[in-house]
């Protein structure tokens, strides 16, 4: 029957989709687990393991078309006519026994290869679960390697700049002393010395220096964002610093150097009301010390 040589020709897709991907019981083989959660330089898994989710997607919706269309042809040739009726009189009463015969036959390798294909369904889904789950282990794990080697990266850049920081104070101390002739060696010692405690000890406590001047300066900064919301040409930027905003589409939050930019501003804005103040105050003055002498 055809749909048996449906069935076998879907038998022979499976199988080699498994063969392709390995993931017939790929998860529970130690030694294999190796090859298929680590990729390649040429991505090779990740391509695969993308052929194959998209491959068997495509499959699905073919079997679940064949399935449908032995059901569409069963209801509108097979049923209608299993259910006809002949008598025993008739001439052609063999022929119809015969065909019924045939007709249930049929039916029923119809039924069995239908029930295959639903198998071979259930398999084709237990593969792309199996894959989707290689995929997000491929993922996971070249994640946890690119952060393991960012890590690494971050680490000796550490060191590489520890190590620049302890020559610091020695070079910048004998830079001073080469320009000078008259300073002595025994106080390059001692400044070297000194210089060097002082950068060695904000080095060491970097992390609760800049906690410490960041508690110094948010006070500060909330303050001077709260009134630059006051001030009409700088209330947009000022509503984009505030803390939970949503920025607009298209939007990105202003520097952190606009906020000093308005601290300088408004101050000299005040420097210059004051001068303006004491300028009118000395015109002012001017003008009565003038009228009393002519007086």
């Amino acid at each position: 029957m055809a749909l048996a040589l449906v069935v076998l020709l879907w038998r022979g897709v499976l199988e080699y989709v498994q063969y392709r991907v390995n993931s017939s019981n790929v998860l529970n083989q130690a030694d294999r687990l190796q090859d298929v959660l680590f990729d390649d330089d040429t991505f090779s898994n990740s391509k695969l393991y993308f052929w194959a989710i998209n491959l068997i997607h495509e499959l699905i919706k073919l079997l679940d078309d064949s399935i449908q269309q032995w059901t569409l042809y069963r209801s509108q040739a097979v049923t209608p006519w299993k259910d006809r009726k002949a008598s025993k009189a008739d001439d052609n009463y063999y022929w119809y026994q015969k065909s019924q015969e045939a007709l249930a036959s049929a039916e029923q390798q119809g039924e069995e290869a239908c029930t295959e294909l639903e198998s071979l369904k259930r398999e084709f889904q237990e593969d792309l679960e199996r894959i989707i789950i290689m995929r997000d282990g491929l993922f996971n794990a070249n994640a946890v390697m690119e952060s393991r080697s960012s890590t690494r990266l971050g680490e000796n850049v550490k060191l590489l700049t520890f190590v620049s920081i302890s020559f610091l104070p020695l070079g910048l101390c004998v830079a001073i002393w080469s320009v000078n002739e008259s300073y002595s060696r025994a106080s390059l010692a001692v400044v070297t010395v000194i210089v060097a405690a002082v950068t060695y000890i904000l080095t060491l406590n970097l992390n609760n220096v800049i906690w410490g001047l960041r508690k110094l300066y948010a006070p500060v900064r909330r303050d001077l964002i709260l009134v630059m919301t006051e001030d009409p040409s700088w209330e947009d930027l000022g509503r984009r610093f505030q803390a939970f905003e949503r920025f607009k589409t298209g939007h990105r939050q202003p520097l952190e150097w606009v906020i000093l930019r308005f601290f300088f501003k408004r101050l000299l804005r005040v420097h210059l009301q004051v001068l303006y103040i004491l300028r009118a105050w000395a015109t002012k003055k001017k003008r009565s010390d003038v009228g009393g002498s002519e007086a």
